[in-house]
Formats: C-alpha cells, structure tokens, sequence
C-alpha cells in the first residue's frame, strides 16, 4: 500500500536535512521569480525593488547550493560551510524585510504576503536545522 508523501515518517539525518533546505531555498527562488514577473503587480516604476527581491530569493538558493558543494575535510572547509550557510540565513531576513516593503509598495494582499512569508520562515528553519546539524557532525 502506497504512503503519502506528508505521511511517511522521514528521518532527521544531514543528508535530508541538506536536501530539505536545497529544495525549500530553490521553491523559494521560483516562487518568487514568478510572483515578480507580473507586471501588472510589480509596475516598472519600482523596478529596483523588484529586482532586489528576485537577487536575494537567488542569492539564498545560490549560497546553500554552495554551501553544499563543500566538502568537509578539515576545520578550513567546515567554516568556510558555516560561513556560507549564515550567509544564506541572514539573507532570508532582508527578504521577510523586502517582502513587508513590497507589500506596502505594491499594495499585494495579505494572504499572498502570508504565503510567501511563510515559504520564507520554513526555508529560513531548514538552513538553521542544516547549519545545527553540521556543527554537530563536525
């Protein structure tokens, strides 16, 4: 009998931990990619707001991805990780931030502010859950 995906009981290893970040952090830039492309929602007169929201969903995807590809050897590399990983987090709070000033530049309606936002916290969580769990590793 087939299980459900939100169903199965998944373990808290680093590998879906990584990978739980990954996807959420790369959902996250799509979502956001689209969203930003409506013209009709995002008008050209604030199109550095626009971009910069797009830049920093990117740079959240792109940092974890390279946080990802380092392979731990020694202390150098697992700061290096570290590093990036932070990056990543901290860049999820200019996004919640760009996000609020969106939501009054653009006038976008709360339950779609609230979707993003939340798409924002979860993926925010995994990186922290990812960046805990390596420091335990390591």
């Amino acid at each position: 009998m087939a299980i459900n995906v939100g169903q199965r009981h998944v373990l808290d290893t680093p590998r879906n931990n990584t990978l739980y970040a990954l996807d959420k952090a790369r959902d996250l830039a799509a979502h956001t990619l689209k969203i930003c492309s409506n013209k009709n929602i995002f008008s050209e007169e604030y199109s550095y707001l626009t971009q910069k929201l797009v830049d920093t969903s990117l740079d959240i995807y792109l940092m974890a991805r390279r946080a990802n590809n380092v392979k731990v050897t020694n202390l150098t590399e697992r700061n290096h990780r570290r590093f990036q990983q932070d990056v990543a987090i901290s860049e999820c709070d200019e996004l919640l931030a760009l996000i609020d000033l969106a939501k009054r530049v653009f006038h976008l309606k709360s339950n779609k502010v609230n979707f993003w936002i939340a798409m924002v916290e979860e993926t925010k969580m995994l990186l922290i859950k990812w960046r805990d769990s390596d420091l335990k590793r390591f």
